[in-house]
């Protein structure tokens, strides 16, 4: 972790206290929300296995639980529903699940804009 000191003389000092190479880590990402299981209020989760199989409605230590012996991450697909839906993913499968919905949303979002910027056609001749 590299510590920035600025004095009043306005000369800057960089201290490294793990002391390493040279190298920076990449400033933490941003914590994904659909990966927060604590935003869940409800006690019971419909969870979802990673083959978009229906497992059933369990209670969310016992999905956290099944996350953790099959080695799979936990992601939030629905919080609106009732009770909430979750799926078991892989983390390969995530990020292509991530991408597919950002993608989407990107489309949504030009179909907005198009929707709501009027197109005006002019024609012009001799």
């Amino acid at each position: 972790v590299a510590v920035a000191r600025y004095s009043a003389y306005g000369s800057d000092e960089e201290d490294d206290e793990e002391g390493g190479g040279g190298r920076r880590d990449r400033p933490e990402q941003e914590q994904d929300p659909a990966l927060d299981i604590e935003r869940i209020q409800s006690s019971t989760v419909r969870l979802l296995d990673a083959q978009k199989n229906m497992v059933g409605v369990i209670s969310v230590s016992e999905a956290v639980r099944i996350a953790d012996e099959n080695d799979l991450m936990l992601a939030i697909l629905s919080l609106d529903g009732d009770p909430p839906v979750l799926r078991l993913f892989e983390e390969k499968d995530y990020k292509k699940h991530k991408y597919e919905q950002q993608k989407k949303k990107r489309v949504q979002q030009k179909r907005s804009v198009a929707k709501r910027m009027g197109l005006k056609e002019l024609k012009m001749g001799y």
